[in-house]
């Protein structure tokens, strides 16, 4: 988890940079479930105390499993910068 916005920036381009080479870092790659296109994505947990989980390199699966748990899963190219 980014500790600063430093830690946040590089640990956002990192994500950038494993989506772009198809590398999804879900739970559904262990489990061979993965589909759909892999993006750069920004998890957090909105339930109190708010955790941010920082970014991670997200298929589709991966995105609506952790949607399903009640995290916030937002793709870098809709944040609001």
């Amino acid at each position: 988890m980014p500790t600063n916005v430093i830690d946040a920036a590089a640990d956002r381009r990192q994500a950038i940079a494993k989506a772009e080479q198809g590398m999804c870092e879900g739970s559904c790659r262990s489990y061979g479930t993965c589909r759909g296109p892999i993006v750069a994505v920004h998890v957090v947990d909105p339930t109190p105390p708010q955790r941010d989980w920082g970014y991670w390199a997200y298929c589709q699966e991966a995105i609506a499993t952790d949607r399903e748990s009640g995290f916030t899963v937002t793709p870098v190219e809709e944040e609001v910068s």
